[in-house]
C-alpha cells in the first residue's frame, strides 16, 4: 500500500505596500529623493530676560460706602485727587441731572394734570372713536404763526413735530422765527406744557419728517428748495439766543438753526423748486411696534447712523440723500459746505430721478407725493396730478404694472393727494384724490381692488393713513375738516365713523396717527394753531378685553384682502 505525504511551499511572497509606498508608486517620479533633518528635540528650555512688572495696590468696595467706592494707599489717593477727579465728578453730576430732570419734569406734568379738576370734563374727546383728548397750546412766541401740519416720530412714539409758518403782517424780529422764515416745534406727549425744541429756518417750512432710527434727527423741506437737518443731540452751548428775543429761561426755548442745509450745494446736486414731500427710506417689520424712550446721549443711539432720505420738489425732481455721521470741526469744515461748526450729521447726494419722465404716457405729469415700499425699498410710488400712481424702481428693470389708475376718474384727471402703505400687509396701499375718492390697490394689479366714491360727497380728501394698532383700520380727512374712520373687517362699504367740527370749533388742518400699538392716539392740528392729542378707543375695532387684538383681527383682514 502506497501513502502520499503533503508537502507545502511558497512560490511567491510579497508584503503589502504601505501608504507611503502607494503614494510614491502613484505620484512619485525618478527625481524624488528622501531627506532627513534634526529638529533639536532635546532642546526644551530657553532662557530670556524680562523687565520687572510694576504693580500698584488698589481697593474697591461694592456696594460703596462713599461717592467714590474705590481708592489706594493714602499717599497715592491724595496725589490722584486733583483737577481730573473734580472734572470727572462734574461730568457725572451733569449727566445725572440731565437724565433725572426729564423724569422729574414728567412727574410734575402728571401731578399738574391730576390736580386740575376743572379740566376733567373738557378732556372728554368729542370724536366718537376717541376716548380722551389733551390740548397743547402753542407757545406765545408762535401764536402769530400758522400751524400747517403735525407728524409723529416712528422711533420715539411720544414725540411729535409741528410745522409753523409766519402769518402775513408778522413783525420782523418778533419771536424766534426769522422774518420770512419758518419754525418747527418738537413736543413730548409726556411734557405737553412746552415744546422740547425750537427749530428755525430762514425759509418757510413746507413738510417735515423725523429720522427712522433712534438717533433724534429732524428733517424739513422749505419753499426755496432746501432740505434741512437738525441733530437734537446737540448741546445748548452750540446755540445762542438772538438779541431782543424774549423767551422763557428754559434752555429748550433757544432757537436752533439747522445742523446741515443743502442750500450751500451746487444746483446740480440740490433742488431749485419748493419741496413737496419727504420720505425716509427704511424697511419696517409689520407686526413690531417701536418702543418709546426718553432722549439720551448714549452711544447706543448712534449705532448704525446711516440711512437714506428721499425729497421730491414741485418740478418733479426726486433726490435721494444719505445721512451720515462725520467728525465735528469746532471751526467748521471747508469741504462739508452747509454743516455748522461742531455739527456731526450731514446729507450726501446719492442719486436723482426726473419723475416727469417716469409716466408711461407721453404727456409729462407732475408728482405730488412719494412713498417707498415698506419692505422692498427698490420700488417707488408717485402720486401725480393726472390721477395716476406711477410705479418705478431704483435698480432693476421696469416694474409691472407701471401705472395704477382708478376707473372712477379715468376721464377726469385729478390730483393724488396722499399715499399710505398698510403696516400689516405691505403689498396693499391706499390713494386719496382731490375729487373725494379713495382707492385700495395691490402692487401687483393695475386696477384698484376697491374704490370709495361717495364717502365724502365729492369733497377733496387731503390725507389718508393706515392705523398701526388694528389691522384693516384707516383714517381720512377731507377739505371740510371731516374726519372719517374705516374698519374693513366690519364694513367695507363706507366709513364706520365720522366727525365734523361744530361751527364754533376751529377747523382740522391735518392729522397724524401714532405708530404705537400699546397706546394708539391721533394728533390733530387746528386752524387756531392748537394741537390736540386724542386717545383712540375700542370703537376702532380693538376688543376691550384683548391684550393683543392684532392676533385676532389680522386673519380677518387678510381674508378680506384675498377675497377682493
Amino acid at each position: 500500500m502506497i501513502e502520499l505525504d503533503v508537502v507545502t511551499f511558497d512560490l511567491f511572497d510579497l508584503r503589502p505596500l504601505s501608504e507611503y509606498e502607494v503614494y510614491m508608486r502613484s505620484f512619485g517620479s525618478s527625481g524624488t529623493r528622501q531627506a532627513g533633518s534634526q529638529t533639536g528635540e532635546d532642546t526644551v528650555e530657553e532662557g530670556t530676560q524680562t523687565e520687572e512688572v510694576e504693580g500698584r495696590e488698589k481697593w474697591v468696595q461694592w456696594p460703596p460706602e462713599d461717592l467714590k467706592g474705590f481708592g489706594g494707599p493714602d499717599g497715592e489717593e491724595r496725589e490722584e485727587t486733583g483737577v481730573d477727579g473734580d472734572m470727572g465728578s462734574a461730568v457725572r453730576l451733569a449727566s445725572f441731572l440731565k437724565r433725572a430732570s426729564q423724569v422729574v419734569s414728567v412727574l410734575l406734568e402728571e401731578n399738574a394734570a391730576q390736580n386740575d379738576v376743572s379740566q376733567t370734563h373738557s378732556n372728554q374727546s368729542p370724536i366718537p372713536f376717541c376716548s380722551t383728548r389733551m390740548k397743547i397750546e402753542p407757545p406765545k412766541e408762535l401764536r402769530g404763526c400758522i400751524l400747517t401740519s403735525v407728524e409723529y416720530s416712528h422711533a420715539h412714539p411720544h414725540l411729535i413735530m409741528t410745522i409753523h409758518s409766519p402769518a402775513a403782517g408778522r413783525d420782523e424780529g418778533e419771536g424766534p422765527v426769522p422774518k420770512g422764515g419758518g419754525a418747527i416745534c418738537v413736543w413730548s406727549t409726556r411734557e405737553p406744557s412746552q415744546p422740547q425744541f425750537y427749530l428755525v429756518s430762514q425759509s418757510p417750512s413746507v413738510c417735515g419728517s423725523f429720522g427712522p432710527i433712534r438717533t433724534p434727527l429732524v428733517f424739513c423741506g422749505t419753499e426755496d428748495g432746501c432740505v434741512l437737518l437738525w441733530d437734537l443731540r446737540e448741546t445748548v452751548t452750540m446755540h445762542t439766543r438772538p438779541p431782543g428775543v424774549t423767551t422763557p429761561t428754559s434752555h429748550t426755548h433757544i432757537p436752533r438753526p439747522p445742523t446741515f442745509s443743502t442750500a450751500a450745494l451746487s444746483q446740480k446736486y440740490s433742488h431749485q423748486s419748493p419741496i413737496v414731500s419727504l420720505s425716509p427710506i427704511t424697511t419696517s417689520t409689520p407686526h413690531n411696534s417701536p418702543s418709546s424712550h426718553l432722549l439720551t446721549d448714549d452711544e447706543s443711539a448712534t449705532i448704525g447712523l446711516s440711512f437714506q432720505l428721499a425729497s421730491l420738489d414741485r418740478s418733479g425732481l426726486l433726490i435721494i440723500w444719505v445721512a451720515v455721521e462725520t467728525k465735528p470741526h469746532p471751526q467748521g469744515s471747508e469741504s462739508d459746505l452747509g454743516l455748522i461748526p461742531n455739527g456731526r450729521v450731514k446729507l450726501v447726494w446719492s442719486a436723482a430721478l426726473d419723475t416727469t419722465r417716469s409716466s408711461p404716457d407721453s404727456i409729462p405729469v407732475q408728482s405730488l407725493c412719494v412713498r417707498f415700499h415698506s419692505i422692498d425699498t427698490n420700488h417707488i410710488f408717485f402720486g401725480t396730478d393726472e390721477g395716476t400712481v406711477v410705479h418705478c424702481t431704483r435698480y432693476s428693470r421696469r416694474p409691472i404694472p407701471r401705472l395704477y389708475r382708478s376707473h372712477a376718474h379715468a376721464h377726469c384727471p385729478c390730483d393724488v393727494t396722499s399715499l399710505s402703505f398698510s403696516p400689516w400687509q405691505p403689498d396693499y396701499f391706499l390713494a386719496s384724490y382731490s375729487n373725494g375718492n379713495i382707492s385700495l390697490y395691490n402692487i401687483k394689479k393695475a386696477n384698484p381692488l376697491v374704490v370709495w366714491t361717495e364717502s365724502t360727497n365729492g369733497i377733496a380728501v387731503s390725507k389718508v393713513e393706515w392705523a398701526w394698532h388694528i389691522p384693516g383700520v384707516f383714517l381720512a380727512l377731507d377739505g371740510h375738516s371731516t374726519l372719517y374712520l374705516w374698519n374693513l373687517t366690519e364694513n367695507d362699504r363706507g366709513p364706520t365713523h365720522s366727525y365734523s367740527p361744530a361751527e364754533d370749533t376751529p377747523a382740522i388742518l391735518s392729522f397724524s396717527l401714532s405708530p404705537s400699538s400699546t397706546s394708539p392716539s391721533i394728533a390733530l392740528c387746528r386752524s387756531n394753531s392748537t394741537i390736540e392729542i386724542h386717545q383712540l378707543s375700542s370703537l376702532t375695532g380693538a376688543p376691550a378685553d384683548s391684550e393683543t387684538p392684532e392676533k385676532l383681527l389680522l386673519p380677518n383682514f387678510t381674508n378680506y384682502l384675498h377675497s377682493l
